[in-house]
């Protein structure tokens, strides 16, 4: 059994990424209590890296889902199965075999153990952190999207053209090029520098 402060967290953060890899959908309490595949490997990636991202969805994550066909929780772990020690168990048991080429140490190895605890601890750790400016890097929200679009100073081409650096748009000067006839040519710097 792990610290009820380290529990506590790391329910806190399976909450959190849930929502994070929902996208902006409004979840019920009982959907806040199951993860899909890539809400623990957003929370996994975060922070413990890819490498554990990695062994989650080919190891650990088709272990603890449930398989129960009709469930709401098909294909997801439930809350209680990743807070709990096993979870991470499966993790570092993966892990030490991946990385030894060796057999997978069965859970109650003290090496295992060891390093599932050390592993809790540093997703408990991220907790701590302010994850409010995240995001889910696979789908946007509508207003996310909305931003990026009509954010002029990362507009190339003709379109970069047409605006100023506040974002204003310039209007038919910046859709039609427009011959001014003073008898200089576009590039020359000096223009209106010699006195007539």
């Amino acid at each position: 059994m792990c610290d009820p402060d380290v529990e506590k967290d790391l329910c806190c953060m399976f909450e959190r990424y849930v929502v994070l890899a929902a996208a902006g959908k409004k979840l019920t309490a009982a959907e806040k209590k199951v993860a899909t595949e890539k809400a623990i490997g957003m929370l996994l990636k975060d922070s413990l890296g890819d490498k554990f991202k990695k062994i989650n969805e080919s190891s650990v994550f088709p272990i603890h889902k449930d398989k129960t066909k009709g469930s709401s929780s098909f294909n997801k772990v439930h809350l209680e199965k990743f807070c709990c020690v096993d979870y991470f168990a499966d993790l570092a048991a993966c892990r030490i075999e991946r990385d030894e080429k060796c057999k997978r140490p069965a859970r109650d190895d003290e090496r295992v153990q060891s390093e599932a605890h050390d592993l809790m601890m540093k997703v408990a750790e991220k907790a701590k952190e302010d994850h409010t400016g995240k995001r889910a890097s696979a789908s946007g929200t509508a207003a996310s999207v909305t931003d990026r679009l009509t954010d002029a100073s990362k507009y190339t081409g003709s379109s970069k053209e047409r605006f100023d650096e506040s974002g204003q748009g310039k209007g038919i000067e910046g859709r039609v090029y427009r011959v001014e006839h003073t008898g200089y040519v576009g590039q020359y710097k000096g223009q209106g520098s010699f006195a007539k």
